[in-house]
C-alpha cells in the first residue's frame, strides 16, 4: 500500500501535506503524496511477509543486505555478513549517545571487516560501504507509518520511521494542531528513548510537528536546541 505525503521542491527539501483541522493530528491527514523513491508501507505487510522476525527488530535486513551487496559488488558474501553482524550488534551496555555515535561512524565511514584472502591464506581488511554518499538517489528509501517496536519491557508505535538502506535514520512524531508541540518531545520522544532505545542507536534525524510548527534535531538535542535549519526555512517562504 503506497501513499503520498507531499513533494520535493526544487531546492531538494521535502514538503509534507497535512490537514490543519482542529483536533486532527498530522498523522491522521490523508497520506496522498510521497514521490519515489520514498514509499509508505503498512506495518502488517512487514509482519506477514517475514521481513521482520519480531517487533523488536529495527533493522530491515531484507533491505539492508541487498543495499550492501549493491554498494559493494566486489566483496564476497562473507564480508556482507560480517558488516551486518557489526551493524546489528547489541549496544545496550553503552549509553544512548555512545551507541548512536558508534553507529554513526559505521554509517558514515563504512564497516571495517577482516576476511580470508584466498591468494595467501591470510586475512585482509576491507571496508563495507553502508551508504552511497556520492549518489544519494541510489540508496533505498522507505517510510513506515505506525511501526510497532518492542523494547525490553514495553511496545511503542512511533508515527513514522524513515529507513535508508534498511537503517532507521529518521523518526517523526506528530501532534494535533491544537496541541503544544512540546508535548511530542516530553510525552513521546523522551518515552521512546527510555522504552525502545535501540531505535535511536541508528537515528540521524528527529522531526516533531503539529501541522503548524515543526522542530528538527538529533538524539542528543534538548528541546531548546532543536529547530528548523535556517536554510530549510528559507526554502518555504
Amino acid at each position: 500500500m503506497e501513499k503520498r505525503f507531499g513533494e520535493w521542491n526544487n531546492k531538494g527539501y521535502f514538503r509534507a501535506r497535512t490537514r490543519r483541522r482542529r483536533g486532527k493530528t498530522a498523522e491522521a491527514a490523508p497520506l496522498d503524496g510521497f514521490v519515489t523513491p520514498l514509499h509508505m508501507v503498512n506495518e502488517l505487510i512487514y509482519i506477514n511477509s517475514g521481513r521482520r522476525k519480531s517487533q523488536g527488530d529495527v533493522l530491515l535486513l531484507t533491505r539492508l543486505r541487498p543495499a550492501l551487496e549493491k554498494l559493494n559488488p566486489n566483496l564476497p558474501p562473507q564480508a556482507i555478513d560480517f558488516a551486518i553482524e557489526e551493524l546489528s550488534r547489541d549496544r545496550s551496555r553503552l549509553s544512548l549517545e555512545a551507541a548512536n555515535r558508534e553507529v554513526y561512524d559505521l554509517i558514515k565511514n563504512g564497516v571495517r571487516v577482516e576476511i580470508p584472502d584466498p591468494e595467501d591464506g591470510d586475512d585482509r581488511v576491507e571496508m563495507v560501504r553502508v551508504m552511497d554518499w556520492d549518489h544519494p538517489e541510489e540508496n533505498d528509501f522507505l517510510l513506515c507509518s505506525q511501526l510497532w517496536i518492542t523494547g525490553d519491557m514495553y511496545t511503542r508505535r512511533p508515527d513514522a520511521v524513515g529507513f535508508v538502506n534498511g537503517i532507521p535514520l529518521v523518526l517523526m512524531e506528530f501532534k494535533a494542531v491544537d496541541q503544544r508541540l512540546e508535548t511530542a518531545y516530553h510525552a513521546n520522544l523522551e518515552d521512546y528513548k527510555d522504552t525502545i532505545p535501540h531505535l535511536f542507536w541508528y537515528n540521524g534525524l528527529i522531526i516533531l510537528s503539529n501541522g503548524s510548527e515543526s522542530k528538527m534535531g538529533s538524539v542528543r538535542a534538548g528541546w531548546g536546541c532543536s529547530g528548523i535549519p535556517r536554510e530549510a526555512a528559507r526554502a518555504y517562504p
